[in-house]
């Protein structure tokens, strides 16, 4: 009530309190249009920020929940980190595109056609129906497989192959399509950095 009581006396009783003053009406329009545009800008920066954050999180948990189930195996096909990185690039891009409801469905799908489809966790094509560890299996070896041929296409003795040639390759044998490819490797590259650090393997030297 006292509060009440000090609006209306202060406030609305007196005329000119509530009626705007024109006179400073574009002082005030400006200032509203710099608080509007800091704000604006301060929304996109968290905005992008937790965006990064999100994809940084989501790539750990990705990386670490396959490594605990396909780590091994991974490792004894591709005996290399750097291939390692790729098939992980792989395997992670395809499953959130893919992800384990929509793969049920493909093998739901599979069973009452005789044709070849994509199956799997790695997004594999095959004849028969196959599990997650299969498709990792034939397409980590698809990966390795990838990058002998390459190897044994394009190497000349004593010459440096480039490696980001090698590894862009192996991806587009893997899938077509520029965008596929550019974000493939994207995501193969910060593996690398995030995971294997300290790594000593590469692909693109010949000896």
């Amino acid at each position: 009530i006292i509060i009440s009581y000090f609006v209306y006396d202060r406030i609305i009783r007196i005329k000119e309190n509530i009626l705007p003053d024109f006179t400073t009406i574009a002082n005030e329009l400006w200032i509203i249009i710099l608080i509007f545009i800091f704000q604006l800008t301060n929304n996109i920066n968290v905005s992008q920020s937790g965006t990064i954050r999100r994809k940084e999180n989501y790539l750990k948990s990705r990386y670490k929940h396959f490594s605990k189930l396909y780590g091994e195996l991974i490792k004894d096909i591709t005996k290399n980190e750097a291939l390692e990185s790729v098939t992980y690039a792989v395997l992670i891009y395809e499953d959130f595109n893919r992800p384990k409801i929509i793969r049920i469905i493909e093998n739901l799908k599979h069973r009452f056609s005789n044709k070849s489809h994509t199956l799997g966790v790695m997004q594999v094509k095959s004849d028969k129906l196959i599990n997650e560890k299969e498709s990792v299996i034939l397409g980590t070896t698809k990966i390795v497989n990838s990058y002998n041929k390459y190897i044994k296409e394009n190497s000349v003795e004593g010459e440096e192959i480039y490696e980001w040639n090698i590894i862009n390759s192996i991806i587009s044998d893997y899938n077509v399509g520029s965008e596929y490819s550019h974000e493939v490797y994207e995501l193969s590259y910060e593996i690398r950095k995030t995971f294997y650090p300290n790594s000593k393997d590469n692909l693109g030297y010949v000896e």
